[in-house]
């Protein structure tokens, strides 16, 4: 894996979120109609974008970087889900009405919100396959040491029901 891929795979979370609170703040600085609802308008991508932001320099000094491009996958999975609704949403109105509102700040406030929510169950989901992973090796580790051992070893569950035992155990 070369540098570059590397730094920018240990920085994803941090430059999606730079780009959503940019693409944000530009949105309310270009659209001058009212400046105060115009933030209003856009204060949950900000919000999100921040929290992406903060988030990312947490994921990258704090987590190894094959979890950060997992969680990366997640969140633009949960980006492209949120601009596909709101599209449906649109579509869906627009067949009988002219859509309330501004597309462009629909688009902003849904990505984010599906941004955020990709993010917490990518975080979750791969929180679960880290532990998942570790039992395993800890599994490993155990039957590595045990099962060429010259004691007899048995593992016995909360129900007395034998859960392990190695080939020592026969000579028993």
């Amino acid at each position: 894996m070369n540098r570059a891929y590397r730094v920018a795979s240990q920085w994803s979370v941090t430059f999606l979120g730079g780009a959503l609170l940019w693409l944000a703040l530009g949105r309310a600085i270009t659209d001058t109609d009212e400046p105060l609802v115009d933030f209003i308008e856009v204060s949950l991508p900000v919000a999100v974008g921040l929290g992406l932001i903060v988030g990312g320099i947490w994921l990258a000094r704090t987590h190894p970087i094959d979890r950060i491009t997992q969680l990366t996958k997640w969140l633009l999975g949960g980006a492209l889900v949120g601009v596909a609704v709101t599209l449906w949403i649109l579509f869906i109105i627009s067949l009988e009405q002219v859509p309330a509102g501004e597309p462009i700040v629909l688009v902003l406030n849904d990505v984010a919100l599906f941004m955020a929510a990709g993010i917490l169950l990518g975080y979750y989901a791969t929180g679960l396959e880290a532990r998942e992973q570790q039992l395993e090796l800890s599994e490993q580790r155990f039957r590595a040491l045990t099962e060429n051992s010259s004691f007899a070893v048995i593992t016995i569950d909360e129900s007395s029901t034998i859960r392990y035992a190695n080939d020592a155990v026969e000579e028993l």
